[in-house]
Formats: C-alpha cells, structure tokens, sequence
C-alpha cells in the first residue's frame, strides 16, 4: 500500500513529485520492532507471506530477501 512512496516514479526526473520526501512510518524496520540485524532472520512462508515462493524444499526465506522481492514488485525499479 505503500510502495509508492520508493517506487522511482520519474527516473528522468523531470516532474515535480508531492513524494519526493515522504517516507511513511509503516516502511520503516523500526515500526515493527525490527533492526538492520533482522535482516538475516528466516522467516516461514505461508499463506500470509509469499505463499507462492514457498517450496517443497524451500520453506523460509530471509527477512532481507523478502523485502527486496517486495519492492521488486511494489516499488518498480528498486
């Protein structure tokens, strides 16, 4: 929902963007009691999280991965 807000919308930069410095608390580690050092933390995918990047032998994935997955498919080029 808030992807938006990194999403590289004008890579020429040649619009005047209201987003340019908005950066919403709800991407932020911190909001959710996490720190840089969680990025290495398995997470379990399921039915809430990536459900289709979950495999037979593959069932975590990295906290880091999936924020990286996640702006690959919400915020464009990042």
């Amino acid at each position: 929902m808030r992807g938006h807000h990194l999403a590289e919308l004008d890579p020429l930069g040649i619009l005047d963007t209201d987003l340019a410095d908005v950066r919403p608390a709800e991407l932020e580690l911190s909001r959710y009691g996490l720190t840089e050092r969680d990025l290495d933390k398995d997470i379990s995918l399921g039915p809430g999280i990536l459900p289709h990047f979950a495999t037979e032998e593959n069932r975590t994935m990295k906290l880091g991965d999936i924020i990286k997955v996640l702006r690959r498919i919400y915020c464009t080029s990042l």
